[in-house]
């Protein structure tokens, strides 16, 4: 805090603006993750993602929203685009019971969790 002093007396105070906090690798990645498995197992009609009510990442999408030019809109994206699509692929198998059909979805984000593409695009872009 920015306070003007006479003497022992303080006149005027102002805050002093806060860095922001360090978002780390990891955390931004497992934000990625969980939105890669929400949406997909969304997307497959597994459950609706704010009906589970996992707010696991509230604080870090509020320090994301806060970062420069919508950061966590721009992760979000990132991630739609790279994994939309992954509630689609099945296992190459038959199940003879007729309980499928069995996703890969976790398989799939965890392959997308760990890619260069999201490290870079943190290390780029946050």
């Amino acid at each position: 805090m920015t306070c003007a002093t006479f003497g022992a007396v303080t006149f005027a105070c102002s805050p002093t603006p806060a860095a922001q906090p360090r978002i780390s690798v990891d955390d931004a990645k497992a934000h990625a993750l969980k939105l890669c498995l929400d949406g997909n197992y969304e997307r497959s009609g597994g459950y609706v993602a704010r009906e589970v009510r996992d707010e696991s990442y509230l604080t870090l999408r509020y320090q994301l929203s806060d970062r420069r030019q919508n950061a966590g809109k721009r992760l979000a994206a990132f991630v739609e685009s790279s994994t939309s699509n992954y509630y689609r692929a099945q296992l190459p198998m038959k199940d003879e019971e007729g309980r499928g059909p069995f996703n890969r979805i976790f398989e799939q984000c965890m392959g997308f969790y760990r890619s260069r593409a999201l490290a870079d695009f943190i290390k780029r872009e946050l």
